[in-house]
């Protein structure tokens, strides 16, 4: 008896976004986590300053002010901001 083979599906992921801000120019864009992770290496790269992202809690509850600094480094990593990379490679071990 051959065993059928299993195929893979594609499933369509969409990171949940934030807003991105600027202290002067308001708002920018809103950006998943990886578009996130550009703007954190631009930031880096160049300098810069005054950028930072709003995040809504898991349970809607909370909105979250999350500086980034000249370094690109964010301030605070509160429970399911910009995680889905991470929780997709937990799942893996």
């Amino acid at each position: 008896m051959i065993e059928e083979k299993k195929e893979v599906v594609v499933r369509r992921i969409n990171p949940k976004p934030v807003d991105l801000w600027h202290i002067e120019k308001g708002f920018i864009d809103q950006v998943n986590d990886f578009e996130l992770l550009d703007v954190m290496f631009q930031i880096k790269e160049k300098q810069l300053s005054g950028y930072y992202v709003m995040f809504v809690s898991e349970d809607g509850n909370r909105i979250d002010k999350i500086q980034i600094d000249r370094n690109g480094r964010l301030e605070d990593y509160p429970k399911g901001f910009c995680d889905t990379m991470l929780n997709l490679q937990l799942k893996l071990i």
